[in-house]
């Protein structure tokens, strides 16, 4: 199975456009807790409800065991912490995890763990 596997963080709920998502998307619970501003919320909403995103349930013990093996680096939070313990599960079920996000911590990280990367708004990391 190499089935890509689209994970996004809070910013691309800011960043969407609200365009026609032809795909599915995964996020965490946490993830759901961080989005705030109003137009943020209802774009979430509009895609759970159209079942465009999943929001996966990423207990405290999953985020743990990556933050201790990642070694947590000072700038990610436990959100950031809980989309690559999610990136993490689906690879290991075989999956292509893709993580989008314009966080360049959270890209750093992913790119050392070999997760692909994609940007809303073109910014990559070098």
């Amino acid at each position: 199975m190499n089935s890509n596997i689209y994970i996004v963080d809070s910013g691309f709920f800011i960043e969407y456009s609200g365009s026609e998502l032809m795909f599915e998307v995964y996020t965490t619970n946490y993830v759901e807790r961080e989005v705030k501003s109003h137009i943020a919320k209802m774009r979430f909403e509009y895609l759970k409800n159209i079942k465009r995103l999943k929001v996966i349930t990423m207990s405290e013990k999953e985020v743990h065991e990556v933050f201790n093996e990642i070694k947590k680096p000072r700038h990610l939070s436990e959100t950031d912490i809980s989309l690559i313990a999610l990136c993490l599960k689906f690879k290991k079920k075989g999956y292509n995890p893709i993580l989008i996000t314009n966080d360049r911590a959270l890209q750093y990280v992913a790119k050392h763990l070999n997760i692909k990367i994609l940007s809303i708004g073109g910014k990559f990391i070098k």
